[in-house]
């Protein structure tokens, strides 16, 4: 009689986290306290349609992985096994506690931030799958249980995407729009927009809500896709395995991630090295350098199709930028600022020949504004204020100004009550424009922006080196009124609110102090040395490919944290890989 393959019940949660957990994608509306900061937009609520649903539907699953582990104890009588190699792992859960209790806004801490929602309660749940993983994960018939369920899910996935790839997005289309808009009111349907349809070089975002979150999930599943596939011994799976990986690399190239296809690229060079034969040093060799030819030509055919994306980002890294408006102040009588090293005070007064503007140039002599006409606005004759316009009225008591400096216009008014002027942001709110503390100074613009966030976030860390601000708290830390940087460095910035750290590691260490991130990094470093000193005695084939194809899946994750944030679309993936590569690594591991 033939048997039935059974999957062992224990498995479901990670099988459901690999498989399902990564395509949630429902709306809510959920609260929002953030309105009561002058930095943000009024309101007391936001839609939330990918990442506070992943939240839910991850917490259930860690609360399920718990009671399967008091039933393994408590009635099963199953030891708890290899804990000693989680100490890194308690020492940073002590910490992600200890960051939560002196929070800078303990709401968001143990609530989560919207869009986000990696509260104190998902990051010990990120502790608990990898600990659940290597209690439950036996043999290799595990690790492949697990792999097929990642590999369903990841083409459900590349459906998605493939859809977003042509410009027909399925969460547009209205079968989407239905589904993510269960149990709301049918007016939301009606109001959703999609910021990546119209943007061909990143259109591309699957059921991850970014691009950037899509290429770290590519990234991270890939080299276990290319594992099953080899290792299939049927054609139909060969070839089914093949279709995944190229629907994948679609998507991956669908969603503009540079350094996605980088990090790929280098994955590749690394497991001809693992792969290739110890003994064959020549071969080896060759082999690598076959690779390196491959993988430049194919990163120059990528360079070419995305219109040189690839080289303009390399190019700008390197290059260090000057801005014209160094520095903004408001004063009692007007608006002082700083303009390509001159120093400009605007005065603008209301007379019996009605409204005029002045101007101090270098503490000098004052010069007078006149009114252009054709272009209705205030400018001054001196050159070196030539691409600055100026507007000034008075309206109910009060008397306004404005500067346009190209795309920017910055807002500023008196009331004849005041004691000076004051600035008026774009959720037209009173807020101070300051400075803030930097490094990386001119190289604010270099990947996409992140040259900013981090020159502005590192100066942050002096303050989190035992404990951090407290989990999803970065959008509080962050310098939000440094608006004179911010427009500097696009406009984008100015408009759309920081709200991450766009680096794993800047977000933890901000977050939950520089200890924490020591502490991963510990955790992580010794997992990848005992891979590499196993690797060399196995003798199990096909255990020593699903090795380096977890390995490699767990160095590409950890690669592209450099420039990405932890998040609910990938990191709960993340946990349950490493988990089985640990699994793996253990002497109670079976084949």
């Amino acid at each position: 009689m033939k048997k039935t393959k059974k999957i062992p019940w224990d498995l479901l949660p990670l099988i459901m986290a690999l498989a399902v957990l990564p395509l949630v994608a429902i709306g809510r509306k959920v609260s929002v306290t953030l309105g009561k900061y002058s930095w943000f937009a009024d309101g007391n609520f936001q839609y939330d349609f990918f990442m506070y649903a992943k939240s839910i539907v991850f917490l259930v699953l860690v609360i399920w992985m718990l009671v399967v582990l008091f039933d393994r104890v408590l009635i099963r009588g199953i030891r708890l096994k290899h804990w000693k190699l989680f100490i890194p792992l308690y020492i940073y859960g002590l910490l992600i506690i200890l960051s939560t209790v002196f929070s800078a806004d303990r709401d968001l801490s143990l609530k989560g931030m919207w869009q986000q929602y990696e509260s104190v309660w998902v990051l010990l749940g990120y502790l608990m799958t990898v600990f659940y993983c290597v209690q439950v994960v036996q043999s290799l018939k595990d690790i492949r249980i697990l792999c097929v369920a990642m590999a369903v899910g990841a083409a459900v996935q590349g459906l998605i995407g493939l859809t977003q790839f042509v410009g027909k997005d399925f969460f547009s289309s209205g079968i989407g729009k239905t589904f993510l808009t269960l149990g709301m009111d049918s007016s939301v349907q009606g109001t959703l927009r999609f910021t990546y349809e119209e943007n061909s070089r990143s259109s591309v975002y699957m059921a991850s809500y970014t691009p950037n979150y899509a290429g770290m999930y590519l990234v991270l599943i890939l080299p276990l896709l290319c594992v099953m596939t080899v290792r299939s011994k049927k054609m139909a799976g060969k070839i089914s395995g093949i279709i995944l990986i190229a629907v994948m690399l679609v998507c991956l190239y669908g969603s503009g991630s540079k350094a996605g296809f980088l990090v790929c690229g280098f994955l590749a060079l690394l497991a001809t090295v693992f792969m290739t034969q110890k003994d064959n040093v020549k071969k080896r060799w060759i082999s690598v350098g076959i690779c390196f030819l491959a993988v430049t030509g194919i990163s120059f055919g990528y360079d070419q199709l995305s219109n040189h994306a690839l080289s303009n980002a390399l190019t700008k890294t390197g290059q260090k930028q000057s801005y014209n408006l160094e520095e903004i102040n408001t004063e009692a009588d007007g608006v002082s600022l700083k303009y390509k090293g001159n120093s400009l005070k605007l005065i603008p007064e209301k007379t019996e020949m009605g409204q005029t503007l002045k101007a101090q140039v270098n503490e000098g002599k004052m010069q007078d504004a006149f009114w252009d006409d054709e272009n209705q606005c205030f400018i001054f004759k001196d050159e070196r204020f030539g691409d600055l316009t100026f507007d000034a009225y008075r309206y109910n008591n009060a008397q306004y100004l404005a500067i346009y400096d190209g795309e920017m216009t910055w807002d500023f008014y008196k009331e004849d009550s005041a004691s000076g002027y004051v600035f008026m942001n774009q959720y037209g709110k009173i807020d101070e424009i300051n400075n803030a503390p930097a490094v990386l100074k001119g190289y604010e613009r270099i990947l996409s922006g992140r040259g900013y966030i981090w020159g502005r976030t590192i100066p942050l860390l002096s303050g989190t080196v035992l404990w951090g601000s407290g989990p999803d708290t970065f959008i509080m830390k962050f310098p939000q009124t440094d608006y004179v940087m911010k427009a500097n460095t696009a406009l984008s910035m100015y408009q759309q609110l920081p709200t991450k750290a766009h680096s794993m590691y800047l977000q933890s260490a901000l977050q939950t102090g520089v200890i924490s991130v020591i502490c991963l990094l510990i955790f992580f470093l010794h997992y990848m040395v005992t891979v590499l000193r196993n690797r060399n005695t196995e003798t199990n084939k096909e255990k020593s490919i699903f090795r380096t194809g977890i390995l490699l899946s767990v160095i590409g994750f950890l690669i592209m944290g450099l420039t990405n944030d932890s998040n609910l679309a990938v990191s709960p993936m993340f946990w349950c890989i490493l988990g089985m590569g640990i699994a793996m690594e253990t002497e109670t591991f079976h084949s």
